[in-house]
């Protein structure tokens, strides 16, 4: 469900003198969103653009395929770290799937043969999807040693976010994991690499949206955003986990547990280390690289 934008901007709450200070240090910096990223198969790399729609589900195509194994559960990198090494790309209509030392795949997106819509288990929940019928099966299942299928979402049976976290309790989403867009800070992920022998870079966390100009961490403070005309609810902050710890190019886990062991030391609130936030849109438009980033809002308390 979208929500309808008022006439007039929302002016920020009654809030203490040091978050409206940072709120105004950070515009005054004028922060910009600097990368679009979009990930169509879950836990597999994604690609950049330029600029792109907003749903009410967020970019067109991401995290809209997954992988399945023979169990009908959703495999991610978690469990097996060579999804990562799948890149995808989507021009022309069409999905392309490659690999190091394989030959790429290509999907015609309107032609995809599939089967009737089966449930899937993602994380704790289920949530029903599409089998595809096509060669792409027996590539996969090559790249990741396990017999598996792809998926696509059946726009028919979509999933709703966690009522805790919806607005209206009426927002659906794909495969990610709680919410549509997420957002993380260039100057957050500098803060993070001055801590880590090897730095990283924002691949590690996977957004769809990367900004700079703000103060580290500052956006674990904001309640609403407005990007060039488009305006989005922050849902809540980004928990992270073991995933960190896979390098997205050798799909190989660190020894050392970085950067989740050093993230836990700066970034923990109880049992979970969070990094980044996720957005809510509340219309549909169009955001492009450059645009402006603007705090409507700031949480309380």
């Amino acid at each position: 469900m979208l929500f309808a934008l008022g006439d007039r901007a929302r002016s920020l709450p009654a809030v203490g003198k040091k978050q409206e200070a940072r709120s105004k240090k950070q515009e005054a910096k004028k922060m910009k969103l600097t990368n679009i990223s979009v990930f169509p198969i879950k836990s597999a790399k994604g690609f950049s653009l330029e600029n792109t729609i907003i749903e009410n589900m967020g970019i067109p195509y991401d995290r809209s395929f997954a992988i399945i194994g023979a169990d009908d559960k959703i495999i991610t990198a978690r469990e097996n770290p060579l999804l990562l090494t799948i890149q995808t790309k989507i021009e022309n209509g069409q999905i392309e799937l490659s690999s190091a030392g394989k030959e790429s795949i290509h999907l015609v997106l309107d032609e995809l043969p599939q089967n009737n819509s089966i449930s899937v288990g993602i994380f704790s929940d289920f949530t029903n999807a599409i089998p595809i019928n096509h060669p792409v099966n027996d590539w996969l299942s090559s790249i990741l040693q396990q017999p598996v299928k792809l998926v696509k979402t059946d726009p028919g049976s979509l999933r709703k976010m966690k009522e805790k976290y919806a607005p209206t309790n009426q927002e659906v989403i794909r495969f990610c994991d709680l919410a549509p867009i997420h957002l993380i800070s260039k100057s957050s992920l500098d803060d993070l690499n001055l801590k880590l022998d090897q730095p990283v870079t924002a691949t590690r966390f996977r957004p769809n949206f990367l900004i700079d100009g703000a103060e580290p961490y500052a956006e674990d403070h904001w309640k609403s955003i407005q990007i060039g005309d488009f305006v989005f609810d922050v849902g809540m902050k980004t928990m992270r986990c073991n995933l960190l710890t896979i390098h997205p190019e050798t799909a190989e886990r660190n020894p050392n547990q970085e950067p989740l062991r050093t993230l836990s030391k700066i970034k923990k609130n109880g049992n979970e280390v969070s990094f980044g936030i996720y957005l809510i849109p509340r219309k549909l438009g169009v955001v492009k690289k450059g645009d402006t980033v603007t705090i409507l809002e700031l949480q309380t308390g």
